[in-house]
């Protein structure tokens, strides 16, 4: 059925859609102005967000110049970046530098001989120790030591041997005592021999000629008379001079086979009497005497104090004895209207009256106040108030305990008195680090009257008084270990022994370690060989052999080579020297015959590690357990050389008390960390452990009374430095230990294998990596490889079997990165050193990545960066260009087409546009 529809009144006629039409659009007029307000409003957003993204570019054109340092900016290149990676950050300046890369750091490999299985072949071992870097009783001397401390200049030199053949000796990038002896006995053309003879050279000549062994330095250098080998000899040897031996230059840290001498800061190190008079020597880093001048900023080493910028958080509290809290802010002070009426406080004289100044509003004038100690190297929290309670300063707000720590004053005192920790200021003298400033303390402190001299020897020191008799007394008491025991550290550590001796010339013992070995002083643990004089040496022929005078031997060296004299002079068949891992000594008969007796007795046996009788041909003593870990020790040399950063760690002892010890930038040495534990009020005690290698924790309860009810326990809260300690964890037994060596000691069976050996060095978490080889060849395809994941010297491997042959191989040494930088001679090039093959700091704000070693000279430019100016300068003018194009265009008036810009008269705008002129 079909429809019409039509918008005309069927009886009226009207057209009722157009006038339906014409009364909405009546209705709708009042939305036109909204709506084109709303377009008008959504332009002007458009325009200010289109504004703003070219503002936010600008801004960041403009942060570059700040965060990028654009017009510090380098270019760093390398002539060979195959050969040597260069970056460069933090404008360093300008300029060319020749490098040569001697050698790349190395890590240490072992080797064994192969095995039948690796799961099933025992290897017959009972313990295998392994230490990094250090516990060998060997050693290669840096060059730069010798000559007290003014090293060799290297260079070439000319030796002849006796029938007349001759050899250009180079040593122009030699470093080491064994790269001469080596490039001695390596040279062609010369039948000579090169060998370490007392505290020198000697060389040997077996070319069987009639003539004279000639040494003669090379043009323009001093090579050869510096390594006392200049001049001839009509005999077969030539002895050189002496060239090892202290002098004035001569450092510290590298006495006592590097043991170094413990120096404290702020104490008497030790006491010298002349005559009447009693002086002390400090020769610990003296700082300016804070002020009330003094800025913030300047103290803990340059660390300041931190102040937390929220104007609504305070920084710390202080409790008085009448148990009332006052907390201080030492940030911005605002009134009620949020502007500042106070800044941050800068000095120590704006802290002390801040402070005081809400003290004195609680508890009114000098009830409780800071200050200044005597010493002018801390703070004193003084209560006058009387009160029955503690007086306690604690953390407050967002920065916890770092305020008051950083003060020095975060604690509790009974006595209504807090002395503060000291404080570290700006360095006004530095620490004796060499003889020559230990020589100079002792003239300052005794006003000249006493003088430090080299001995005639060359092996120790000595204190005279220019004729007047002296002493030498101990300094002030220590804080760690043995309380009795630091303070005669110094004094013990310089060869001198407090036993109230007087003379006019005071004779310290030996303190220079020999050519190629070390200090017999330094053996078991630090403790040395005490006073046993005899060996009694028993082959399976039954011959026996008395060594006797060996208490006069001052080196593993000399004793060797003192046994072995008295050996030749019999008819015994005993060879004896070190074993192969170079940490204990072995005594083998070499009248082959398994089936017999032989044994090692004597007074110095047991010291020795080898008072033992055995049915065998071999005796391999123990390990002698040279020290290497002392109060001295610089923490940035602990942990296999890779320091243990800063950080906080808790003690929990085993009476369940704990307690908090932060260490920071200021602390450098083993000796302030283990003051830090021990001064915390604990049943602990730190000390350094019974073999000279690590740090120990002592449970005290038994000294004191205590009752242990749980174990000791170590814990990291910010970094690694428990950790770098190896003390984090607890201890075995209630009541027991924590012996953080840095020895790794593995138990084993005999009938334990490759695999099993393996695994028990993971369970150990040791920095080696022990892998299986199969060669799939021969009856024993199964080879044991033991690799150190420690690059560099201080990752060299120190195997010690207990005398278990495991044919052990060293394929790798252990050794730094090697380079030479200023000269395309490495002869007069500064020598630059790192144990891995990534070096920053050799040029400030350059990093280098060692990548090829050669003797081709690489140069460095550093340049400055004048595109990358160019470039950050555009953009930033061009980002500016375009805001102000924009900000004109979208703030205009067209009058010819009187057209406005979306933002005309915007407010906003016209105040970007203000800060824009």
């Amino acid at each position: 059925m079909g429809g019409i529809s039509a918008g005309v009144g069927l009886i009226s006629g009207i057209d009722t859609t157009a006038l339906i039409e014409q009364l909405l659009a009546v209705e709708s007029r009042i939305k036109f102005p909204i709506q084109a307000r709303i377009a008008r409003l959504s332009t002007a957003k458009s325009a200010l967000l289109d504004i703003n993204s070219r503002l936010l570019n600008l801004q960041g054109t403009a942060s570059a110049f700040r965060t990028n340092d654009i017009f510090n900016s380098v270019l760093a290149t390398s002539s060979n970046p195959d050969a040597l990676g260069v970056s460069a950050s933090g404008g360093p300046q300008p300029g060319s530098y020749a490098f040569i890369v001697k050698r790349l750091a190395s890590s240490s490999q072992f080797l064994s001989h192969g095995f039948s299985t690796r799961d099933s072949t025992p290897l017959g071992l009972e313990s295998l120790g392994i230490e990094l870097g250090n516990g060998r009783l060997t050693r290669d001397q840096s060059l730069s030591q010798l000559n007290g401390g003014d090293g060799i200049q290297r260079g070439r030199f000319q030796i002849t041997d006796r029938s007349g053949g001759s050899a250009e000796i180079d040593l122009s990038d030699a470093t080491s005592l064994n790269e001469v002896i080596d490039a001695i006995n390596g040279a062609s053309g010369i039948s000579i021999s090169a060998s370490i003879s007392g505290n020198g050279l000697s060389l040997e000549d077996f070319s069987g000629g009639g003539g004279a062994i000639t040494v003669v330095d090379g043009a323009g250098n001093t090579t050869a008379s510096d390594l006392g080998l200049a001049g001839t000899s009509s005999t077969n040897t030539l002895a050189g001079s002496d060239i090892n031996r202290l002098g004035m230059n001569s450092t510290l840290s590298s006495l006592n086979d590097g043991r170094g001498v413990l120096v404290r800061d702020g104490v008497t190190d030790f006491t010298l009497t002349v005559g009447p008079n009693d002086f002390d020597v400090d020769l610990g880093r003296v700082d300016s005497p804070i002020t009330g001048e003094t800025l913030l900023e300047k103290l803990n080493n340059g660390d300041g104090v931190a102040i937390n910028d929220d104007p609504e958080q305070a920084d710390f509290t202080i409790v008085s004895s009448t148990g009332v809290s006052v907390t201080i802010d030492l940030g911005r002070v605002l009134d009620d209207d949020g502007l500042t009426i106070q800044d941050e406080v800068e000095t120590v004289q704006d802290l002390i009256d801040r402070v005081n100044g809400a003290l004195a509003e609680e508890f009114g004038a000098g009830g409780v106040t800071l200050t200044l100690n005597d010493d002018a190297n801390g703070f004193v929290v003084n209560d006058t108030l009387a009160g029955p309670d503690e007086l306690i300063v604690e953390g407050e707000g967002i920065g916890g305990d770092s305020t008051a720590q950083d003060l020095g004053i975060l604690g509790t005192a009974v006595s209504g008195t807090l002395q503060g920790d000291v404080l570290r200021n700006e360095v006004q003298t530095a620490r004796a680090t060499t003889i020559e400033d230990l020589a100079q303390r002792v003239n300052d402190a005794t006003g000249g009257r006493a003088f430090v001299n080299i001995s005639a020897d060359g092996q120790g020191i000595e204190f005279s008084a220019g004729g007047f008799s002296l002493s030498v007394s101990e300094g002030s008491p220590g804080f760690t270990g043995d309380a009795a025991d630091i303070p005669t550290r110094t004094l013990s550590d310089l060869g001198f022994t407090v036993d109230g001796s007087s003379s006019t010339t005071l004779s310290g013992d030996r303190i220079l370690s020999g050519m190629g070995t070390t200090l017999l002083s330094g053996l078991n643990g630090g403790t040395g060989l005490g006073t046993g004089d005899t060996l009694v040496l028993s082959d399976t022929d039954g011959q026996v052999v008395t060594v006797t005078g060996l208490s006069t031997a001052e080196t593993v060296s000399e004793l060797v080579e003192m046994v072995q004299d008295q050996i030749a002079q019999t008819s015994a068949q005993i060879e004896f020297g070190l074993d192969a891992s170079g940490s204990s000594l072995r005594v083998k008969n070499l009248n082959v015959s398994n089936t017999q007796v032989m044994s090692v007795s004597g007074d110095l046996a047991s010291s020795l590690g080898l008072d033992s009788t055995v049915i065998g041909d071999t005796i391999t003593g123990s390990n002698l357990e040279l020290q290497y870990v002392t109060q001295s020790t610089r923490l940035a040399d602990m942990n296999y050389g890779r320091g243990i950063g800063t950080g906080s760690f808790r003690l929990t002892d085993s009476t369940g008390a704990t307690a908090t010890v932060q260490v920071g930038k200021d602390v450098d040495s083993l000796y302030e960390v283990m003051k830090l534990i021990n001064t915390r009020g604990l049943e602990i005690r730190a000390e350094i452990n019974e073999n000279g290698d690590g740090l120990e924790l002592i449970d005290t309860t038994l000294e004191t009374g205590s009752v242990a009810v749980s174990k000791m326990k170590v814990d990291d809260l910010s970094g690694t430095v428990a950790n770098g300690l190896r003390l984090a964890g607890e201890s075995d037994t209630v009541g027991g230990r924590i012996d953080g060596t840095y020895s790794i000691n593995v138990d084993l069976d005999r009938t334990d294998t490759i695999d099993d050996l393996i695994s028990k060095l993971e369970d150990a978490k040791a920095p080696i990596s022990a892998t299986v080889l199969n060669t799939g060849d021969g009856n024993k395809p199964w080879f044991l490889s033991l690799t150190s994941d420690i690059s560099g010297a201080a990752g060299d491997l120190v195997i010690n079997t207990g005398g278990v042959d495991l044919g052990l191989d060293q394929l790798v040494k252990g050794q730094d990165t090697q380079a030479f930088i200023g000269s395309d001679d490495p002869a007069t090039g500064l020598l630059v050193s790192s144990s891995t093959n990534e070096m920053s700091g050799v040029i400030e704000g350059v990093s280098l990545d060692l990548i090829k070693a050669g003797p081709e000279p690489i140069t460095i430019k550093i340049e400055r960066d004048d595109d990358s100016v160019v470039a950050a300068v555009k953009a930033f003018t061009d980002a500016f260009n375009e805001a102000v194009t924009k900000i004109d265009e979208y703030d205009s008036y067209d009058s010819e087409n009187e057209v406005r810009g979306p933002l005309l008269g915007d407010s906003t705008v016209g105040v970007v546009r203000s800060r824009l002129d």
